[in-house]
């Protein structure tokens, strides 16, 4: 069965930490994206 997150671990979605990691709006600079483009995120939490 494919893991199931729980969502009383839905702090460690957005958190500082992760946001250094993870920083979103230069991570979603490098798929080039242009004013009107369609983006998914399949994998969302």
């Amino acid at each position: 069965m494919a893991h199931v997150f729980d969502a009383k671990n839905k702090h460690k979605l957005d958190n500082p930490e992760r946001r250094k990691l993870l920083p979103p709006y230069e991570t979603l600079q490098k798929f080039n994206l242009s004013t009107g483009d369609v983006f998914v995120d399949l994998a969302a939490g």
